[in-house]
């Protein structure tokens, strides 16, 4: 890692020395994103082509880590909430040079949190304690605002969001496995009428997954045609009328609309192409 100069980016982070604040915060803030390691031990520096922190080497404190892993444990048992996080959290020390001086890192390994927001609390006692919500934006950490811990509480949507951005990552470089079913009819118009349909296509994929943000995901629908509507606006019945979904067509879904997923089966309140 130190010799290919990695980057910090949403999933690395690295720390010259132990210091509670720094070490818990950047605990929480993975934990609030997408999950990654914290490296105690590496000082970083500045990539003079992309402005970016990269490992630039093991630091002077790394000689005084050997001993840490206890510490360390202790330490984000009784700082970081909720407590249950600290039971999927993975700590080990690693030897990096034999020397002499010996040096060792401490790497944290931090799953993604579906179960609302973690934080920092800077005291065990209540009555002095003060609570930060960090988050992860791309290779560094600030604090939520008071709406963005709101949004992060919503577990459902956050559940979904985890899902999603796993389901993108792995089909990256394939869309194929990107390619998603739909499990709940959608509404579409065709003039004054406007009816529900499940879509039908030959090759029973209906929409590719091309982001995911926080707060929505964005398909590109693959097409469906001769889709009869049924029924028409205010509940009265209509002629049959028929309507075309264009492939390429975008569709844009909040996350706040989406009920249950499953395998790459996509079940929401109906939807409007």
């Amino acid at each position: 890692m130190v010799d290919r100069h990695q980057e910090e980016d949403l999933h690395y982070e690295f720390k010259p020395k132990l210091v509670e604040e720094g070490v818990v915060s950047e605990v929480a803030a993975l934990a609030n994103g997408l999950g990654g390691d914290l490296i105690i031990g590496i000082y970083h520096r500045k990539d003079p082509a992309t402005g970016r922190d990269q490992a630039g080497g093991w630091s002077n404190e790394s000689e005084q880590l050997a001993d840490k892993e206890d510490h360390v444990r202790n330490l984000l048992r009784l700082k970081l909430l909720p407590s249950e996080l600290y039971g999927f959290l993975e700590v080990r020390v690693h030897r990096v040079e034999e020397g002499p001086p010996q040096k060792y890192v401490v790497v944290i390994n931090i799953p993604p949190w579906p179960h609302g927001p973690a934080a920092y609390r800077t005291s065990v006692n209540p009555d002095e304690a003060l609570y930060k919500f960090p988050v992860r934006v791309e290779s560094h950490t600030r604090y939520c605002t008071i709406e963005e811990i709101m949004r992060i509480t919503e577990g459902q949507r956050r559940s979904w969001y985890l899902r999603a951005r796993e389901l993108f990552e792995e089909g990256r470089d394939d869309a194929d496995k990107r390619l998603l079913v739909f499990a709940s009819p959608l509404r579409a118009r065709k003039g004054p009428r406007i009816g529900e349909f499940p879509l039908h296509h030959p090759g029973g994929n209906h929409a590719t997954l091309n982001a995911v943000t926080s707060d929505t995901i964005v398909l590109t629908m693959r097409g469906a045609a001769g889709v009869d509507l049924p029924s028409a606006m205010d509940g009265q019945s209509a002629m049959g009328a028929v309507v075309d979904v264009s492939p390429e067509q975008q569709l844009t879904i909040p996350l706040d609309l989406v009920r249950a997923y499953g395998g790459r089966v996509l079940r929401s309140t109906v939807c409007s192409l």
